[in-house]
């Protein structure tokens, strides 16, 4: 995926359009069970399409290798930009330099500085020799020492820092300016980004009577959560992070509005011709997964000419770039032995999702023929794949909203009994095992909008991309949210902003 600053995110962020950018905040497990419980919860969680998340660690560095297990893997295999946490506490300098240096080898830009809380079992926090002795400190250390690299995170405390509040449960007007005036070292050091603790009105009084009630307790907690969260949106603020405790957060999230009208979106890349065109989508790529797309697909030459090329491209996404990745299999010019062997191999590479298609005429011919040994259409291949390798495969098959090409006539329509015939078949393929289907590209006929721009490239591209959008929006309207974009190997973030599908 592409690194980025965590503040380059927020600030690239539509939020004059009322655009939240939200994220969490999650720690490290003190068990095995509950390391793998919180990556299934991670995956629902990222789902919502947050901007990034932060890993604490224990005082002194204590989790620092699970924080480190868990940060490389959601930056790098969830694909998510994540902030690591850094604390003073009982940290040698040294420490604290070869934890940065294994953060900056997993491809982590963001930390956030903290001093850090007291020791297990002290009341106050103690500087020990050859460490340092607050988050300034480290802030300055950080910058020096990775300059621009880096994007720096450090606490802010609206009610003022736990040290400033006096007995009575308040900060002195003196304690409080001295707090605001060390944050603003702070953030002259070289900080970038400012995340405040939990902050809200006394609470006990309202738990007391609810306290021996766990449900009772839990209510409460997504209540306070949510009405926070409301005072903060409606006094103009667009930007939150939950500390999530490791739970999910969904309550709190659609109660905000900022689950509601979530978009899964997916891409279509195609196998280039050249190596260096190889190369420059695999660039592309990593900067369009950035967007936390569902899955993608990748094409393949008419009766299998591109196959090499894409299983290779489709190992890569699936196994590395860790995209969930659908292959396109189609019959033309395959026989059933070559579509197996294509089958297997997918299968050695875990990919599970195939889309089965029964392709277009093979180069210089106007109709599908029907190769002896292969098969005719796609709603034989769907039965093959189903009969071969059972649950295991995701099987998509295509839809055409104006039906297939084969049934439509010489005026450019179909006639009602060649629609419903088609969609006939294509009920057929789904009850032989389809799970998805893809519709194909639709839209009102466009070449006399074309016509007088064909030779203006520029005017082209935007009239394309123009097109683009206002069908997307069209169909979200309509209450539609899949939405999967042939991308014909370019990025899509004219489409994908204009539509708040992505916050970045």
């Amino acid at each position: 995926m592409l690194k980025m600053k965590v503040i380059e995110k927020i600030q690239s962020s539509p939020q004059d359009q009322g655009k939240v950018v939200f994220s969490f905040e999650f720690f490290p497990p003190k068990i095995e069970d509950g390391v793998e419980n919180l990556f299934e919860r991670m995956d629902r969680m990222v789902a919502h399409n947050l901007s990034f998340c932060d890993i604490t660690w224990g005082t002194g560095g204590s989790t620092v290798d699970l924080t480190l297990y868990i940060a490389n893997k959601v930056q790098n295999i969830i694909c998510v930009e994540t902030m690591m946490h850094l604390t003073c506490t009982n940290m040698s300098v040294e420490k604290l330099d070869h934890a940065l240096e294994i953060i900056k080898s997993n491809g982590i830009q963001n930390v956030i500085a903290l001093r850090g809380d007291p020791p297990h079992g002290q009341d106050k926090f103690v500087h020990v020799e050859g460490s340092f002795a607050c988050a300034l400190d480290l802030v300055k250390h950080i910058r020096a020492k990775y300059g621009d690299y880096s994007g720096i995170a450090v606490a802010g405390y609206p009610e003022a820092h736990l040290d400033a509040i006096g007995d009575n449960g308040v900060a002195t007007p003196e304690a409080y300016q001295n707090d605001l005036a060390y944050l603003k070292r702070k953030v002259d050091a070289g900080t970038d980004l400012i995340v405040t603790q939990l902050f809200y009105d006394e609470i006990t009084a309202a738990l007391e009577p609810i306290k021996d009630n766990d449900e009772a307790v839990k209510a409460y907690g997504i209540h306070l959560g949510t009405e926070m969260c409301r005072k903060i949106l409606a006094n103009g603020i667009k930007t939150l992070h939950l500390y999530t405790l490791n739970m999910e957060q969904d309550h709190i999230l659609k109660a905000n509005g900022m689950d509601q009208g979530k978009v899964v979106f997916s891409f279509e890349f195609f196998p280039p011709k050249t190596e260096d065109g190889v190369e420059n989508l695999f660039e592309r790529m990593d900067q369009i997964v950035a967007h936390n797309l569902s899955f993608c697909d990748i094409t393949w030459g008419t009766g299998g000419s591109t196959v090499d090329l894409t299983l290779y491209i489709a190992n890569k996404v699936q196994n590395i770039i860790s995209v969930e990745t659908i292959m396109h299999l189609t019959c033309t010019n395959m026989s059933v032995e070559k579509l197996d062997h294509a089958l297997e191999i997918i299968k050695s590479n875990v990919i599970q999702n195939v889309i089965a298609i029964r392709g277009d005429p093979p180069h210089g011919q106007d109709k599908f023929v029907h190769v002896e040994g292969g098969f005719a259409c796609a709603l034989d291949l769907v039965k093959h794949i189903r009969a071969k390798y059972g649950d295991y495969s995701g099987i998509t098959v295509a839809g055409y909203p104006e039906a297939h090409l084969d049934a439509i006539g010489d005026n450019g329509v179909a006639t009602p009994e060649a629609y419903q015939n088609d969609l006939a078949y294509l009920k057929r393929k789904v009850d032989a095992g389809a799970d998805l289907i893809f519709t194909q590209l639709f839209y009102d006929e466009i070449t006399a909008a074309l016509e007088p721009i064909k030779d203006n490239d520029e005017a082209v591209k935007a009239y394309g991309i123009h097109l683009g959008t206002e069908m997307c929006r069209k169909i979200l309207a309509n209450g539609i949210k899949t939405l999967h974009l042939y991308t014909l190997n370019m990025e899509q973030n004219h489409i994908l902003k204009a539509n708040g599908m992505v916050n970045c």
